[in-house]
């Protein structure tokens, strides 16, 4: 019997073996591309989260280093009161140019107990408009209790003219109102020429403008407040990745401070950053006098034909007497937030309704810190949701004393407790600053000083 072999062939005539074809080549690239793109799709999203998990690890860690410079820089003591000022009752003062309320208890501050003051933010040397951020080397810098503003008033000596200490531009206080006044005490006209304050108020038993006393300056310079510590923007030093601004209040006694933690992307603005200026179109709340770090606002307030009222625990609820529930998401919801569609100009100014952001942390009058779950960028997106509802509080004079309401003593138990629960003011981080520098906001903390 002869075998046959079956499975030999016989070369070709060429001598070389087949290849692919370039159907089965362009094939093989289209699946390669496919899976490229799906790969490459990846990176940006986990970029992102990995920002996200930086800026949550880092956030507390910067704010507990922001509350040892200040620790380091002033304590409880050094701090004093609007009475030791010879203001109490906000409706007993005098202002020089408008009646109540002037500029340091305005709409959304809360009329508290005796010795006690709202939310301030100490004077910053911003960067005026038209100006690159290092023209001066004292821009963004924080003078705790306005020194700077006081001695550059007709109201207190002056600092001599080589000492390098007054801020010739970019001066801004919480307490400044127009013509450059302070706001004064009763005892001013009786010739007590200390009776007055550009901002929050020092202990007067241990600082004083006029000799008598230690000098109230207390710098924190914008470099003291990059991280990490030793960054900047000059020639030859790493670029900062966050900074941090801070505000005071003294609740029960106690002075407390709110820091705000966000990452600063400069870009290509020159100079690197240091605070802006704030130079809004409503010459009382927003002028260029004022600090620009942290922003605020005010509730009720009309922005370009948007009336936005105080946020309150019952948000968008048509039910509010209903108890709530768990997927109760109006509750959540800011009133008047909807998408508006036929809006010409759906921009959101950074400044006036940046507290809408995406991710925005917020503070309110009350120390109480909020987040944005679902915010707009402009106009017509929205609604904005809250994480969680504005709680309710019961009524306190530590928190809003009905005696000193502006209109007069208030008695009617419904009204105290809708007052009560109503948020009319929030600080935070504006998106964007008005040099076009993209801040990210990370945290805010609220620690006893």
């Amino acid at each position: 019997m002869t075998l046959v072999n079956t499975s030999f062939r016989p070369p070709s005539r060429s001598g070389v073996r087949r290849g692919f074809s370039l159907i089965e080549l362009l094939l093989a690239i289209f699946i390669l591309g496919v899976g490229v793109i799906s790969i490459s799709a990846v990176f940006p999203a986990g970029i992102v989260q990995q920002r996200r998990a930086q800026d949550d690890i880092l956030g507390p860690v910067i704010a507990e280093a922001a509350l040892s410079t200040i620790r380091s820089k002033v304590g409880q003591s050094d701090f004093g009161t609007f009475e030791e000022f010879g203001i109490g009752n906000p409706a007993a003062f005098v202002p020089l140019d408008r009646p109540f309320p002037n500029t340091w208890l305005r709409g959304g501050d809360q009329f508290t107990q005796v010795g006690d003051w709202p939310w301030l933010r100490p004077s910053m040397a911003v960067v005026p408009d038209g100006v690159n951020a290092d023209e001066r080397d004292y821009f963004g810098d924080v003078d705790l209790f306005s020194a700077r503003f006081a001695r550059a008033s007709n109201f207190a000596p002056g600092y001599p003219s080589n000492s390098n200490l007054d801020w010739s531009i970019g001066k801004t206080t919480e307490l400044s109102i127009a013509g450059g006044f302070p706001i004064f005490g009763d005892a001013f006209a009786q010739g007590d020429t200390g009776a007055f304050l550009y901002g929050i108020p020092f202990n007067r038993s241990k600082f004083d403008l006029f000799g008598f006393g230690e000098d109230p300056l207390v710098t924190i310079t914008q470099e003291e407040r990059f991280w990490p510590a030793g960054t900047g923007y000059e020639a030859g030093r790493d670029r900062p990745q966050y900074a941090w601004d801070c505000m005071f209040r003294r609740f029960q006694g106690r002075v407390q401070v709110a820091i705000f933690v966000y990452r600063v992307n400069v870009g290509g603005a020159a100079g690197g950053y240091a605070v802006a200026a704030d130079e809004g179109t409503d010459a009382y709340d927003r002028e260029s006098t004022r600090p620009a770090m942290p922003a605020r606002a005010d509730f009720t307030a009309a922005v370009s034909g948007t009336l936005y009222r105080p946020l309150d625990p019952f948000g968008d609820d048509p039910t509010p007497d209903a108890a709530p529930s768990l997927d109760d998401y109006e509750r959540v919801t800011v009133v008047n937030t909807g998408p508006q569609y036929n809006e010409p100009d759906p921009t959101l100014d950074p400044y006036f309704e940046g507290w809408q952001a995406p991710g925005q942390w917020l503070l309110d009058p009350y120390g109480r810190i909020h987040r944005v779950a679902q915010g707009r960028r402009n106009k017509r997106q929205g609604p904005v949701r809250l994480t969680r509802p504005i709680p309710r509080q019961a009524p306190s004079t530590a928190l809003w004393n009905p005696a000193l309401d502006e209109s007069g003593p208030i008695s009617d138990p419904a009204v105290i407790q809708a007052a009560t629960d109503q948020v009319r003011s929030l600080w935070y981080v504006p998106p964007v600053d008005r040099r076009g520098i993209s801040l990210t906001p990370v945290y805010v903390s609220v620690r006893d000083l």
